[in-house]
């Protein structure tokens, strides 16, 4: 065959690739801004729903016997109102950060690596600061470790009942299904609304059903609320702790991360959220 006709049949081939990627990019791009609409109505439908929560935590260790340090701070994250009444749910990790030291703690006690040390924690105060600018004084009323949320509501009942989202119309993502992750930014930002899109990775069937997402950007997102594309709530950030890890050393923690010790970020099912809700309802301090 000629170098001519060579050269014709190549160009040939780059008019035809050429050709298939410019037919393709409408897709593409229609695809882009149906994530795009799908993400605002996201915004739309649960902003006023999505709080900052401020609280204040002590934090007591205690080494060999010996109390070794003691402090006080305040911690913002957020929550997000499921009821009228206010009633929210929350990342119980993000106000007890001791739960998953003392897990770490546990492990390395089982090693022998160092002298026995516990941490305790005690939430002394927690303030709801809503989209308005309403800054409202608030309780917990249930904790579940083992899922790792709780459950704060106003201390006093107000006149204006709260924007929830219902639980009870949750979706079920599966693998590679598009999912939104709502949270506010901090003080400095002006506490405004922040989206993620993502995807789930992954789904845990048993002991119990989680979703997975990309976990080292849930973080930082923990107790945000994950909707799919439909506008849907699928479940809420959290940290799943098991008993289980790959090592129990430092060492291992330092190689593997936090998934070495049995620590990792997941999404609980709104579902299982609803069910413990319902225990919520009415409760008083726990």
């Amino acid at each position: 065959m000629s170098s001519k006709r060579l050269r014709g049949r190549y160009a040939l081939k780059a008019v035809l690739i050429a050709a298939v990627v410019l037919l393709s990019m409408p897709a593409v791009y229609a695809d882009a801004g149906e994530e795009k609409e799908a993400g605002k109505a996201v915004l739309a439908k649960c902003g006023d729903s999505v709080v900052t929560v401020k609280a204040t935590v002590k934090v007591r260790m205690v080494v060999g016997g010996s109390e070794q340090m003691k402090d006080e701070s305040e911690v913002e994250t957020l929550a997000t109102v499921i009821d009228p009444s206010g009633l929210s749910v929350m990342s119980f990790s993000t106000i007890d950060p001791t739960r998953l030291y003392s897990g770490i703690l546990k492990k390395m006690k089982a090693a022998g690596d160092g002298p026995q040390m516990n941490l305790d924690s005690d939430v002394t105060g927690i303030t709801m600061v809503f989209p308005d600018g309403r800054e409202i004084p608030a309780k917990v009323v249930l904790r579940d470790g083992d899922l790792d949320i709780a459950f704060i509501k106003p201390t006093e009942k107000q006149e204006k009942p709260f924007t929830g989202l219902d639980l009870t119309s949750d979706a079920k993502p599966e693998v590679l299904d598009t999912i939104f992750i709502v949270t506010r930014l901090d003080r400095s930002a002006g506490r405004g609304l922040s989206i993620s899109v993502q995807r789930v990775e992954a789904i845990i069937a048993a002991p119990r059903k989680f979703y997975i997402s990309e976990s080292s950007s849930l973080m930082g997102k923990l107790g945000a609320p994950v909707f799919t594309a439909d506008g849907k709530i699928a479940g809420f950030s959290i940290l799943r702790v098991t008993k289980s890890g790959d090592s129990s050393r430092m060492g291992g923690f330092l190689a593997g991360g936090t998934n070495s010790l049995g620590i990792m970020s997941v999404i609980l099912p709104a579902s299982d959220v609803a069910n413990v809700a319902k225990q919520a309802m009415g409760l008083k301090d726990q």
